[in-house]
């Protein structure tokens, strides 16, 4: 399972020496936020990208570096595919995040901790590419291949443990920076001014840059608002092609134009990552490489209380109603984070934890009847024999979708004096 995932060699790929692939998460969490690390699958798919020619591999590893800017990185192979990969149908590795974390050394997730998957290819003519190495960094959003096909970061997936986070957080003033190797076109940096998008509520922002913030003078810099997308499910966001820049008349250039891009959010403290390609035209025609641009706000994430899932039930009385059935009137006050209970009546008490396990596994499952309430209440009814004897009113609680614990209170019928 385990093997270094990192050699001397790490050539870029250039046309007719090296077979490229696509990786794409097909199943799994997009981001580590609340997950049950030996339940929780994630599968990603690989797919050959048609490049110079229909190469043969000699096999391809599937890896994983677990922090890759940290000193104390943790790299390993979670799979090894001999087979050749098709143009057309995906080949699939699932594994679940408890594998993961014993790949990279054990020990729990912690936020802010990257887990990058990403594959290295060994050629017949022993030629290995990597898309990572921690001497290069991200080879597939370098100059080369990936970039001059369009399809820049395309060779990893990266999956963070992140925050919680709200949608106003990321709305206001932001700092930006960018670099980009071939010039000083762009710039250093400027302010941004983020808004809500009307046409995506929740999940849309429009950025603007201020104008004067810009801080190349040959230029107006991003003059044309630019739409972005998040996805709360990944904690990532993105960006359909638009226009941001008519025009750059000092460069002689027709209009700046973004392709398409997409990018990760640090939600601990707000700092949005992404990587995306421009494209300049001018009346001859012609492009320009990949930009790396950072936009940061300065705000620190407020942190959210633990969830409230506490419940109290007593028994307050019995009532008969019309038809003759009795019933125990239980107050039953629950939590904030509470969605539900579920109240049964049994005789006897809870003693053990075995006892509480297995009441809770039979009231689950619904192999004992239970009365759900849902609010607060002083009118619980839950059905009850009303013969004299030592009962216990049960309930377990669930939220989040899931039981979070069981309650009980024991009482006498009829009450002792």
């Amino acid at each position: 399972m385990l093997s270094s995932c990192e050699s001397e060699q790490y050539p870029f790929p250039d046309a007719g020496k090296v077979t490229l692939f696509t990786l794409k998460r097909t199943a799994g969490p997009g981001a580590f936020s609340d997950v049950t690390p030996t339940s929780t699958q994630i599968s990603l798919a690989l797919q050959k990208f048609e490049f110079g020619g229909d190469y043969t591999t000699s096999k391809v590893e599937l890896c994983v570096v677990k922090n890759p800017n940290a000193n104390d990185y943790k790299l390993a192979v979670l799979a090894t595919i001999t087979e050749q990969i098709s143009l057309t149908t995906p080949t699939t590795v699932s594994f679940t995040v408890q594998q993961v974390l014993d790949a990279t050394g054990g020990g729990n997730i912690e936020i802010g901790d990257d887990f990058v998957f990403f594959y290295r290819v060994y050629m017949p003519d022993g030629l290995i590419f990597h898309v990572w190495t921690k001497a290069t960094g991200f080879n597939d959003s370098k100059p080369g291949a990936f970039v001059d096909l369009g399809i820049s970061g395309a060779g990893r997936v990266q999956i963070s443990a992140v925050c919680e986070r709200h949608f106003s957080d990321f709305l206001g003033e932001w700092t930006y920076t960018t670099t980009w190797g071939n010039g000083p076109w762009f710039g250093t940096g400027g302010r941004l001014i983020a808004v809500e998008d009307p046409d995506n509520p929740g999940k849309g922002i429009i950025m603007t840059m201020e104008p004067d913030s810009w801080a190349n003078p040959d230029n107006e810099g991003w003059n044309r608002p630019v739409k972005f997308a998040i996805d709360w499910d990944t904690y990532s966001w993105s960006f359909a092609r638009q226009t941001v820049m008519v025009p750059w008349a000092a460069a002689g250039m027709a209009e700046v134009g973004i392709w398409a891009g997409s990018g990760s959010i640090n939600s601990c403290d707000a700092v949005l990552r992404m990587a995306f390609t421009a494209n300049v035209t001018t009346p001859a025609g012609s492009g320009w490489g990949n930009i790396s641009h950072t936009f940061t706000k300065g705000y620190v994430a407020v942190p959210q209380p633990d969830p409230d899932f506490s419940a109290e039930i007593e028994f307050a009385g019995r009532y008969t109603d019309l038809d003759g059935d009795d019933f125990a009137l239980a107050n039953v006050k629950i939590g904030d984070d509470v969605e539900s209970v579920k109240i049964v009546v049994i005789l006897g008490e809870i003693v053990t934890a075995a006892d509480s396990a297995q009441w809770v596994e039979d009231i689950h499952t619904g192999l004992i009847e239970s009365v759900t309430v849902t609010v607060s209440t002083n009118n619980a009814r839950i059905p009850f024999s009303g013969d004299p004897g030592t009962y216990s009113l049960v309930a377990i609680i669930y939220g989040r979708g899931e039981v979070q614990g069981l309650v009980h209170h024991k009482f006498d019928f009829p009450p002792t004096p």
